[in-house]
């Protein structure tokens, strides 16, 4: 069976439709709004710890995102 060019171009346009509304369905669903003011939420990321340059800090909970594995 031979498909011609323009069905496979079709077909090829409708998959990366329905994964650009997959990919932005998902984004939508694991955004969520940080509050507090910028400071704040700096200060809450900041672990000191003793030892030599013992300052890290904790970009996941500056960027507020949910990583899964």
């Amino acid at each position: 069976m031979r498909v011609s060019d323009d069905d496979a171009a079709k077909v090829i346009d409708e998959v990366r439709r329905v994964v650009d509304e997959q990919i932005l369905w998902c984004q939508k669903k694991n955004t969520r709004v940080i509050s507090g003011s910028f400071w704040q939420i700096l200060y809450n990321s900041i672990e000191v710890k003793p030892g030599y340059a013992g300052i890290a800090v904790d970009l996941k909970k500056i960027f507020g995102h949910s990583f899964r594995a």
